[in-house]
């Protein structure tokens, strides 16, 4: 039983390590996971409007960026 918690202990442990964002600062260009198209996306002044219809919407939103977190891994700010 002790085998059995303490393997369930590290494989839990090193899941959690390997779903952290990377560390250090992005650098201009840089790419993190899969590359999108602008193909179909929304402009963020229609998002209200597709939200009076639906809770939820899988969409892709076209805006311009006003401020990035230097990190991998960070969120941004859309005007």
């Amino acid at each position: 039983m002790k085998k059995l918690l303490f393997s369930s202990v590290v494989v839990l442990f090193a899941l959690m390590t390997n779903a952290q964002p990377p560390a250090g600062d992005a650098k201009p260009g840089e790419w993190y996971g899969e590359k999108i198209t602008a193909d179909g996306a929304v402009d963020i002044a229609g998002i209200p409007a597709k939200l009076e219809k639906a809770e939820t919407i899988d969409t892709k939103i076209k805006a311009k960026i006003v401020e990035v977190c230097p990190n991998k891994g960070c969120w941004l700010k859309l005007q």
